[in-house]
């Protein structure tokens, strides 16, 4: 027998084992998915971790992507805000509002910048104005919550409770609310739990 002939088993069997330890379901995919959403979401990331330069850097490349993405807009205005930088973070903002009028966190993330100045009346406005152009529903959780807390500093016990209470019917599990209502319970008017009450 010649030695081609025993080359030929040799080589299906490295083909059987190279695919078999595969499997059949298994595929590759090279390279990066680079989507202005991905973009965002990575500045978003650097941003939690205090990396302000690569986070501003993503948050640019996102509008690179896509120059109307109002995503990109908002996290370059928690960039500079985060920088101490007010006068840029309100340009910013401001222009993610006008590129998306129904991008509901511009205004969410303007009402947390009306928060840091105190200006909690502004806030609310801000909050009250994301909730009506949320028809969807998607921030409402963070916008209640947002006007909880503003409530609060506000030293008003009754509508913190309240805003609270609208997070918790929409996501039960957030603690944070629920931490909230504790808060305030001991703040707020006698016989505010009555079932008959205005």
């Amino acid at each position: 027998m010649s030695d081609a002939y025993l080359k030929i088993p040799i080589l299906l069997l490295a083909v059987t084992l190279v695919l078999g330890s595969c499997g059949g379901s298994t595929v590759v995919i090279s390279g990066d998915v680079d989507t202005p959403e991905t973009a965002y979401a990575r500045g978003l990331q650097l941003l939690d971790a205090g990396d302000l330069e690569r986070a501003r850097a993503s948050f640019e490349h996102a509008r690179e992507l896509d120059a109307d993405y109002a995503a990109a807009l908002e996290g370059l205005s928690r960039v500079a805000h985060a920088e101490g930088n007010t006068n840029e973070a309100i340009r910013h903002i401001q222009t993610a509002k006008i590129t998306d009028g129904k991008y509901a966190p511009a205004w969410i993330f303007t009402g947390i910048l009306y928060n840091s100045v105190n200006r909690h009346k502004d806030a609310l406005m801000e909050y009250q104005e994301a909730l009506n152009r949320d028809p969807d529903d998607l921030w409402t959780v963070i916008t209640y919550y947002e006007m909880a807390r503003t409530y609060e500093r506000m030293d008003r016990p009754r509508d913190a409770y309240n805003a609270f209470a609208e997070v918790l019917k929409r996501d039960a599990l957030h603690m944070p609310s629920r931490a909230g209502q504790e808060r305030v319970r001991g703040d707020l008017p006698p016989g505010f739990f009555n079932p008959f009450r205005d």
